[in-house]
């Protein structure tokens, strides 16, 4: 007979309360536990602001009430803890040593405490500390949000019969299981769905409503870049790092910085061509042309996603390198491409301007995949603060990106007071009231503010219905004028205002990702599959979710009333690479719009625009 799987977070579902604040004050005299207790809610109260992450929180209480800590001092110090816990009626109910279940706790409380509460039998997946020459020294792994669900994946446990848990934050393990429950306190609800466990086990509150949504919503303060200022120089090795990248610099034009970077590629003196979908961001042609290389147009599948198959058939002698073009975040088999890449002897590379900060089943990180990576920061991506960042993974391309890198470090950087200006402009346009002044003067005076404020230098002037392009006898031109204005672009390095940011932004990402996907889930449980949602990564950081409204729906009127609300045409039809080949890509280009996902959207504005696409499909 085969054993069932059942899976359980602990702290709230087989416990009474939250164990950190238990194992931070057990032991300790009356005037400690004071002390102690008002720091934990000071950091708790930082947590729910978003200045830090749960992981700082522990990892600070962890260096201050047990640094220097023995392993077994500290093992036994949880021990002991365990013995005062009090369990929820759920824990009673469970024999942990029946043979004919497989049991498993994956919990961000320390594996030390949670292995005290259970038999051997029972798996015990939960964070883990870190000891340097036998002393406490932090948290080695966090047990917390998607990272369980890898943990989960990687021993065994892809599939579960049941989970339960409290909280919201464990969507992502939630879909592992054939059936949910959603424990409060004693009693445990089964849920429908992944959609209605996430909604019975509450995200967070949305602070207020709008009537008008901005296109994305950035996640830093003027106040908190200035006070990161001091440490903003190490940005480029926390990127580097993340990515486990052998180098990492940023320049802050994004299409001059992809042209640049494909003009470092070996074998470009005699190989022309750069393979990418032909459904894709009109910028990544302009880099191309701007290269002095060719685009060569390789169609999608119905997924969105450049398949091996479709790109085998655009190989030549003549191709230089394979763009893999993440359609607003839709990931491609990159592993794949990298591994047909190698093969052929032609370069892959990742783009990962919408997947940045997020990663694939297994863990690995977008943006390490290509044997280089462009990070494309302009607005509206994962780190909108202008410019792009490239990623450099393979050794061989090392040498040529590290001239470039340098060649952009010489030029004089703008000012920190000018780099927070337009950082407070374009959070402000951000903002519902200034995105509100934004439309409005748009819609009465045709001024686009975003293209004459935009940190992004290659954006300025845009012609965005044409991107600039023209299909003359089967081939891709870009207007002279436009392109002599991206060539007299200088690349300049960011200062430290504009690092800042974004070092905030990737503090904040796990934060910022459970607040984004609340969103997701609203819009997938709102949407009830009236309309086909393109999938994106389990792991995602996500930014818009890209769907397929059927055309003849709205009219030109409501169609502009949507896009007032951030319900937006992904790529228009009006680009000239819409008319070259594959019908697949034809769909997108008439039928692939976005849905806003950034963390104003209040539950009520979702449903309520959800609502209006549903009564029309």
């Amino acid at each position: 007979m085969k054993q069932e799987t059942w899976v359980f977070d602990f702290d709230k579902t087989l416990t009474r309360t939250d164990t950190t604040l238990p194992l931070l004050l057990f032991g300790s005299s009356t005037l400690s536990g004071i002390i102690r207790r008002f720091h934990y809610y000071l950091l708790a109260v930082a947590v729910k602001l978003h200045i830090i992450s749960h992981l700082q929180l522990k990892n600070v209480l962890l260096s201050v009430y047990f640094g220097g800590w023995t392993p077994e001092r500290w093992t036994n110090h949880c021990l002991q803890c365990a013995q005062s816990i009090g369990f929820s009626g759920l824990y009673h109910s469970i024999d942990w040593k029946d043979a004919g279940k497989r049991y498993c706790i994956v919990s961000a409380s320390p594996e030390a405490l949670v292995a005290s509460c259970f038999p051997s039998e029972v798996k015990i997946l939960a964070t883990t500390i870190r000891f340097n020459n036998n002393k406490l020294a932090g948290i080695a792994q966090h047990m917390h949000g998607r990272t369980k669900k890898q943990a989960l994946t990687a021993n065994g446990f892809a599939q579960a019969d049941r989970f339960y848990s409290d909280h919201y934050y464990d969507t992502s393990v939630a879909s592992l299981a054939a059936q949910v429950f959603h424990a409060d306190g004693d009693m445990q609800v089964r849920c429908d769905d992944v959609a209605g466990f996430y909604h019975r086990a509450g995200g967070p509150p949305p602070s207020f409503s709008i009537t008008a949504c901005p296109p994305a919503q950035t996640s830093f303060s003027i106040l908190k870049v200035i006070t990161g200022i001091s440490k903003a120089n190490i940005l480029e090795q926390e990127m580097a790092s993340y990515l486990g990248a052998d180098l990492v610099f940023i320049g802050d034009a994004w299409v001059n910085v992809l042209a640049e970077g494909l003009r470092c590629l070996p074998g470009m003196e005699t190989k022309k061509e750069v393979i990418l979908p032909v459904y894709s961001c009109n910028e990544f042609t302009k880099a191309i042309l701007l290269a002095g290389l060719k685009p060569v147009y390789a169609p999608l599948d119905d997924s969105c996603r450049l398949a091996v198959g479709s790109v085998e058939k655009y190989i030549t002698e003549n191709t230089l390198a394979v763009l893999s073009v993440n359609n607003t975040g839709v990931a491609s088999d990159l592993s794949a491409l990298r591994e047909f890449c190698e093969k052929h002897s032609v370069w892959m590379l990742e783009d990962a301007g919408y997947t940045f900060l997020g990663s694939d089943r297994d863990g690995r990180p977008y943006g390490s995949f290509g044997h280089a990576a462009v990070i494309n920061m302009s607005e509206g991506k994962t780190i909108p603060c202008g410019g792009a960042a490239w990623a450099v993974n393979d050794k061989r391309l090392t040498t040529a990106f590290e001239t470039l890198a340098h060649k952009i470090s010489t030029a004089a950087p703008r000012s920190d007071a000018a780099e927070l200006l337009s950082l407070l402009i374009y959070k402000t346009g951000a903002s519902t009231p200034g995105f509100t002044l934004y439309r409005l003067l748009r819609s009465m005076t045709s001024t686009d503010l975003k293209n004459l404020f935009s940190s992004e230098p290659s954006r300025q002037a845009e012609h965005y219905e044409s991107g600039n392009l023209q299909l003359e006898d089967g081939i891709i031109k870009m207007d002279a004028g436009h392109e002599a204005q991206l060539k007299a672009i200088t690349i300049r390095p960011w200062n430290n205002a504009r690092k800042s940011a974004a070092r905030l932004i990737m503090l904040q990402a796990e934060s910022i990702r459970n607040r984004r996907n609340r969103n997701l889930q609203l819009w997938k449980a709102a949407l009830e599959g009236s309309v086909r949602l393109l999938e994106l990564p389990d792991n995602a950081m996500p930014v818009k979710q890209p769907f397929l409204l059927p055309q003849g729906l709205f009219s030109k009127t409501e169609i502009g009333k949507l896009a007032w609300q951030g319900i937006k045409k992904q790529y228009p039809p009006s680009w000239p690479m819409a008319g070259i080949r594959a019908a697949h890509d034809q769909l997108f280009y008439g039928q692939a719009y976005t849905l806003p996902l950034h963390t104003a959207l209040s539950r009520r504005r979702i449903r309520k625009l959800a609502a209006i696409i549903k009564t029309r499909v």
